[in-house]
């Protein structure tokens, strides 16, 4: 009788019902865990609506909405999943990648936090926590990580984090040596990889490295089990007989839509496009919109916001804007979205301004550069087709209200002073080498050094530690670290006599600004674009006596400037008119010259493949 009670008991439709769940459940993790997501949607719906409040079922959806980059729905299901056993490890940290993904930063920083609490080993929270706090604490983030990476000494996302951190922290070639690891355990992750290419811009002599990562980087993408795009011959017809009649439908891609340097120079451009000619359409990337994003976001006709979309809906967004142009303002600098510029996403792709010098990549057709920064030598070292502007490829726009030009501070001050402004990056070893002997050579000097990285005391005393090493005591060193606010950051110009400029990887945004605030800047030059920007300004300025083609001329030229005290006078007093009646904050001539290479560059590639269909 007994025995007969435990069959029935075992057979009840709730009983029987409760192993059906059992079982597709097992199938849906494990479908998940071989990153198929669509069995694993099917194998949830297969269970009745009535049981997806189950915290399990609710776990599954959540991890599947965040694949499909639906944040807000999987706050939802991952609320209730964590809410229903707490304190369990992996619900609580796929709750931090909801709050994460929503933007909600310092409730994700928090969460991830808790999840350390309860496993401080847990490889995942750590990365994650380390990115978050990257920019915000820069400190912390590192010693997270090292301890991480004690625990976890093989872990590709721990190994490939830290690399992102070392570059923070103005150390390139401990984060290439980190960014090499990380590849050896998982080769195939692009994003790692582009942070590879990236970190090789700040060596010399690194151009044939660069070439062959970007190699490497194309072969794993086209490898890859996406279908590439192919564009039929009716659809180039199409345009070949529409194109000259109508509009263009340019679409700038880009993460940078918000409070960054690209925005300086992508902004102007924006606003003083021919809308007869062109028509926008900015894919934005931007996780965390500021005003600067609503107001790049006013001057375009459409608006897509990509944040929360798979390259692969991305693809699909553009494919159905019928976009004749597209143009990249990523490149190596954040690698997932220049995924979608690897395999064809328009008929025509362009690489413009984000990245410092050839994508490798060769779907796509053009990079714009002028003469100076990309000489003939340079079409042999990249795939792209340079389209050089006659007088300079930037549109550059100061913030609003600046803070007025101050006096020469070496008056009052009775010492003069060097600065340099760039990302702690650029300034390595060789470059701290190089001013320690400038500063050596005239004791009455001392030097500035502002970014966000000497925000973090490790930084700081890092830097200090290198120029102690040179010789120089540590009271001719002034460091800043990030100002808040745009205005206050350049008020601190004005405490600069001469800048001085970082090579291989010149300054861009910080050289602009500089100029605008009265400041000359000495620059050195070489072959790679990177190595070129600062000479390509100053030059058409008509500034060339601040330029140096060697190291000791750089030395001279910068050694002088104390010599030179009425001459820097007289320049500060005119260097902001200079940059505002120059071809540089003429915003409405780039946009006709950038409008005139979209339409070469839709006529040129259109040429190209009838010719190739003619001939069959």
């Amino acid at each position: 009788m007994r025995t007969y009670w435990r069959r029935l008991k075992r057979t009840t439709p709730v009983r029987r019902r409760q192993r059906f769940i059992s079982r597709q459940l097992d199938r849906a993790f494990k479908a998940y865990s071989k990153r198929d997501l669509k069995k694993t949607r099917e194998i949830i719906q297969s269970i009745q609506p009535h049981e997806h409040k189950n915290s399990t079922i609710c776990l599954l959806n959540g991890m599947l909405a965040l694949n499909e980059k639906r944040g807000s729905d999987a706050l939802r299901f991952l609320s209730r999943a964590a809410a229903a056993k707490p304190d369990t490890v992996s619900r609580e940290y796929f709750l931090g990648v909801a709050l994460e993904r929503c933007s909600q930063i310092k409730d994700a920083i928090t969460q991830y936090r808790r999840v350390l609490e309860l496993q401080p080993d847990y490889a995942p929270a750590i990365a994650n926590l380390c990115h978050i706090l990257g920019y915000t604490d820069l400190d912390e983030a590192f010693s997270v990580c090292s301890r991480g990476l004690s625990a976890h000494p093989k872990n590709s996302r721990l190994l490939a984090t830290m690399g992102q951190l070392q570059l923070l922290r103005g150390m390139p070639g401990e984060a290439i040596h980190c960014f090499r690891r990380s590849l050896k355990f998982k080769p195939d992750v692009l994003e790692v990889r582009s942070g590879l290419i990236f970190a090789y811009n700040y060596f010399k002599n690194s151009t044939d490295r660069i070439t062959s990562e970007a190699a490497k980087w194309e072969k794993i993408l086209l490898n890859k089990n996406v279908s590439k795009r192919k564009f039929s011959f009716w659809d180039v017809l199409n345009l070949d007989l529409t194109v000259a009649t109508r509009r263009l439908r340019i679409g700038y891609v880009s993460g940078d839509f918000r409070q960054h340097s690209v925005a300086c120079f992508i902004e102007p451009l924006l606003q003083n496009h021919n809308t007869h000619k062109v028509e926008v359409f900015c894919y934005s990337d931007v996780e965390v919109p500021d005003e600067i994003t609503a107001r790049i976001k006013k001057w375009t006709p459409h608006w897509r916001d990509i944040s929360r979309k798979t390259n692969e809906q991305v693809r699909k967004m553009i494919k159905n804007d019928r976009i004749d142009v597209l143009v990249d303002l990523f490149g190596h600098t954040l690698g997932k979205r220049l995924q979608i510029f690897g395999k064809r996403s328009a008929p025509v792709q362009v690489s413009y301004l984000g990245y410092p010098g050839s994508s490798g990549l060769h779907n796509i057709d053009f990079r714009i550069g002028d003469r100076y920064t990309d000489t003939e030598q340079s079409d042999g070292s990249c795939h792209e087709e340079i389209i050089r502007f006659k007088n300079g490829f930037w549109a550059y726009t100061p913030p609003a209200n600046t803070p007025r030009v101050k006096a020469l501070p070496c008056l009052d001050n009775g010492y003069f002073t060097y600065g340099s402004f760039n990302n702690q990056a650029k300034i390595t070893p060789l470059q701290i080498k190089l001013w320690g002997k400038l500063l050596r050579s005239n004791l009455n000097t001392r030097i500035l050094l502002k970014n966000s990285s000497l925000s973090a005391n490790s930084v700081r005393q890092h830097v200090m530690e290198q120029f102690e090493a040179q010789g120089i005591a540590s009271g001719r060193i002034i460091l800043r670290g990030f100002e808040p606010e745009i205005n206050s950051h350049l008020e601190i110009y004005n405490e600069v006599d001469v800048a001085l400029d970082t090579f291989p990887y010149n300054g861009t945004t910080t050289t602009f600004e500089a100029l605008w605030m009265g400041v000359p800047v000495v620059t050195m030059y070489e072959l790679p674009h990177a190595s070129r920007v600062g000479m390509a300004i100053m030059k058409r300025l008509g500034l060339e006596k601040f330029v140096a083609s060697s190291e000791k001329a750089y030395l001279d030229i910068a050694a002088n400037q104390p010599e030179n005290i009425r001459g820097l006078i007289e320049l500060r007093k005119s260097l902001r008119d200079k940059l505002r009646n120059s071809p540089f904050m003429d915003a409405k001539r780039v946009a006709e010259e950038m409008e005139n290479a979209f339409r070469h560059g839709v006529m040129s590639y259109v040429s190209n493949i009838l010719s190739l269909k003619l001939d069959w």
